[in-house]
């Protein structure tokens, strides 16, 4: 989605800087006056964000309505504050949105984002004047506080612990509100957590009926728009994609991407699915290339690394089509490993072990590879030992280290109590998947949405207990069953999963040659973050072949040209 900026000021004694952009039009951008004082600056374009105003609340981006189309009429209700607000917003409404409550005169200024985490928001003050924004565009730079600067401990934090991208930003200056956040008076409150939702017992019930029709629910507000599906052949994105048909929309586009290994091909079960739902299939084939630095760069210079955008390639072909083909929104089926629960583990017995069948267990233990006994051992040492601490990349220097472990926790992450082992690990992955939601081209070409990630589906699947999850034993087992009539046999019952690992090896492997020098002459290197001795064994084919971790080194890659973009940025400003 496109970003915003709201600036809240003196409507009449404005610094000179916010009245240079209230008074002179800014290239890509459009500006409307949404209150006294109040200002709001959209993105155009075709992933344009919406902005709805009723009174002192301002909505930007997608707000839909349990049980309503019309977004005002959650409104038109008495609060008592912006934390009951808020709380109430979080039980009526769902989406991709930000919601602002203007100040008045008994009215604090007030700034919320939804749970979901699909659209940005930071905040501060410069010269008198709140500023909330989406993101940073160069031509806000007057706009930005005179302290703002790169916070390493986070950027330690990040490189220790991936899952802090999604939590604050690594610029020290501004306040980046996490999903579920609420700004109010200068401190931020977690109003919506993921262990809220968690149910303590087990519940005998069939969770099936519920699942399908959540699915539809999150699916259905893209029923009337020209959809692009990315048809991995897996099935999440098949599940996705079956919703929308099921509730009479049209799959503009089906596009399938392929690589050269085994692994990487999953066509013959994409073409099923595209067949199921009547849909031409495009086809495009992954070759490994060398990284293009230049245009990752170009990515790097907003709020946070462009961990979304690294598959340059990818995300410049489908920014194109749907350019060509004039896609309104991108569906796929990312977070479906998370909501669904792909991970094989012992901790799913973890959680309700006393009311799990010798069935289930016996099923659990099969999937697993491992006796019944074994994996009952597991489960109950895993239930009342303490979990045990992250592990650091060894590339990380001592300081790094310690300054990773002092980061503040996520907010999805800090106050798990008394959940148990596996919803502790779902909701940690949950936490990381949000990560999908990161700038990138195809992001501005169309709306780029991850309906599986949605506030309703989140709270759905993290009531239903780990063990109704993998029914039978399976991976996904309760979604294969439940949306087991509306896909091609093969999809539903497949057991295999398709993997590109490989893929971005070869892309990094055929890359050494320009990220020895941007990475080992590189400033996290040089603020004593990373080890360039154990970074340059990492830095040879021969690794990457034996040991992989390519993750580690994606991380390590953007969060470098994150960090020099920045560099560059706060020299100008």
């Amino acid at each position: 989605m496109s970003g915003f900026v709201l600036t809240i000021g003196p409507p009449d004694q404005a610094p000179p800087w916010l009245s240079k952009l209230r008074h002179r039009p800014v290239a890509g951008w459009v500006r409307q006056a949404v209150g006294e004082g109040a200002d709001v600056w959209v993105q155009t374009g075709p992933a344009r964000c919406t902005v709805l105003a009723e009174g002192p609340n301002l909505v930007f981006g997608d707000l839909q309505i349990y049980g309503s189309s019309r977004p005002q009429s959650m409104f038109r209700t008495a609060w008592d504050g912006p934390m009951p607000q808020a709380r109430a917003m979080t039980r009526q409404a769902w989406g991709d949105y930000v919601h602002v409550g203007l100040p008045g005169r008994h009215r604090p200024l007030s700034i919320f984002r939804a749970p979901s985490g699909g659209l940005e928001a930071v905040t501060w003050a410069c010269d008198g004047v709140r500023v909330v924004a989406s993101s940073l565009p160069d031509w806000l730079a007057p706009a930005l506080p005179p302290c703002l600067a790169i916070n390493w401990s986070q950027v330690a934090g990040v490189l220790g612990n991936p899952t802090l991208h999604t939590a604050e930003v690594c610029l020290a200056g501004l306040q980046s509100l996490s999903p579920g956040g609420l700004w109010l008076g200068g401190d931020i409150h977690q109003i919506w957590t993921p262990a809220e939702f968690v149910e303590p017992r087990r519940a005998r019930i069939d969770w099936a009926p519920e699942l399908l029709a959540t699915v539809d629910q999150v699916v259905k507000p893209w029923a009337n728009a020209r959809a692009l599906l990315e048809i991995s052949g897996g099935l999440d994105s098949a599940i996705v994609g079956a919703a929308l048909v099921a509730s009479e929309g049209e799959i503009t586009c089906g596009l399938n991407y392929y690589g050269g290994d085994a692994q990487a091909d999953e066509r013959l079960f994409a073409r099923a699915v595209a067949k199921r739902f009547g849909v031409a299939l495009t086809e495009t084939p992954k070759a490994p290339a060398p990284l293009d630095l230049a245009a990752l760069a170009e990515r790097s210079g907003d709020l946070r690394p462009a961990l979304n955008g690294f598959d340059h390639i990818h995300d410049d072909h489908v920014a194109g089509l749907c350019r060509e083909r004039d896609i309104g929104v991108i569906l796929t089926g990312q977070g479906g490993d998370n909501v669904f629960f792909q991970t094989p583990t012992p901790l799913i017995a973890a959680d309700h072990l006393a009311q799990t069948t010798l069935l289930e267990l016996t099923d659990l233990a099969r999937w697993q590879g491992m006796s019944v006994w074994r994996l009952v051992g597991d489960a109950v040492q895993a239930r009342w030992t303490r979990p045990a601490p992250r592990p650091t990349p060894n590339l990380l220097t001592k300081r790094a280290r310690e300054l990773a472990a002092a980061a503040a926790p996520h907010p999805w992450i800090c106050d798990l109590g008394t959940v148990g082992p596996a919803k502790r690990l779902q909701i940690e992955s949950l936490a990381n998947a949000l990560i999908v939601h990161g700038a990138s081209r195809r992001g501005e070409a169309a709306r780029l949405r991850h309906p599986l990630l949605a506030q309703p589906l989140l709270e759905l699947c993290l009531a239903i207990p780990a063990v109704d999850l993998a029914a039978g034993g399976l991976d996904r087992g309760l979604a294969r069953r439940t949306f087991a009539h509306r896909l091609p046999q093969e999809v539903a019952e497949r057991r295999t999963k398709g993997r590109l690992s490989a893929h971005y090896g070869q892309m990094i492997a055929q890359s050494l040659a320009l990220l020895r020098p941007l990475l080992l002459e590189g400033r996290l290197v040089g603020e004593g973050l990373v080890r360039a001795d154990r970074l340059e064994e990492q830095l040879c084919v021969e690794h990457l072949i034996w040991r992989g971790g390519y993750g580690a080194l994606v991380n390590l890659i953007m969060t470098e040209l994150w960090v020099r973009t920045w560099e560059r940025r706060l020299q100008r400003h």
